[in-house]
Formats: C-alpha cells, structure tokens, sequence
C-alpha cells in the first residue's frame, strides 16, 4: 500500500469525523486532488467501515480486487498460437475476456485487425479487378 493511498483513507476518516456524507467526501477530495483519487463507491465503503467504529486504515485481506493473473502464461499461449480469441484464452487461463483484454494492452499487444485489413483493401481489390469481379478465386 502506498503512501498516497493511506493519505486517502486519512483523508476520509477526517471528513467522516467532520461529519460529511460519504459523498460530500468523495467532491472534496476530488476538488483538492483529482477525480482519480478516490472512487465514490470506495468511500462510501470506508464510510461504512467507519461507522461499525472500526477506524483503522488498512484494509481487510482481500479488501479489493485480488491481483493473481499470469502475464508469463498468457504469453505462452499467445506464442503458441497468435490467432487465439480473448475468449479463447481466457478459458484457458480461467478468468474473463475482458481481464485478457486488459492484460494484453498492458504487454502492449493491442488488437490491429481492422488497420491491418485496411492496409490489405488496394491489393484484395486489384486482385478481384485481374479476375474479372471474381472476389474468390481458387
């Protein structure tokens, strides 16, 4: 946990002390540091937390989103074979597409498909001109 996260969590314990609404918080927050710094959504669940008068600042195990993807293994698939689906994948690897997808912008694989048939488009249409309108030819 870093240091700009536990400033947060103070941050919203001093608006709960003050007596703020977890939203009021949440605008206040946001006005002195920015829209990223803290969900509505978290707050009101740090809100909750304060109200149960358990004012500690760390959070629970598994408070949050538990990190435990293998970019080493979806690597491995991908140099198996490239043509792989996120779907595919993700099947393969348990989680969803969507996690898949996340991760493989991350590693920087960012899906071209439509820029790469784009750039195919002059030569596909030349062809289908030397075969008479023919789009598929044997």
């Amino acid at each position: 946990m870093d240091e700009q996260e536990i400033h947060i969590r103070h941050c919203m314990l001093y608006e709960f002390d003050r007596g703020s609404t977890a939203a009021e918080a949440t605008r206040n927050i946001h006005a002195v540091y920015s829209e990223e710094a803290v969900g509505s959504s978290t707050c009101r669940r740090w809100f909750t937390k304060f109200r149960s008068e358990d004012t500690s600042l760390t959070g629970k195990p598994g408070f949050g989103r538990p990190v435990d993807f293998d970019d080493e293994a979806l690597q491995a698939l991908l140099d198996a074979d490239p043509r792989q689906t996120t779907r595919e994948l993700a099947e393969q690897l348990n989680c969803s597409h969507t996690t898949v997808e996340c991760h493989l912008r991350a590693l920087g694989k960012v899906h071209n498909f439509y820029k790469r048939e784009i750039e195919l488009l002059p030569t596909r249409w030349a062809n289908v001109v030397e075969n008479n309108g023919e789009y598929i030819v044997d």
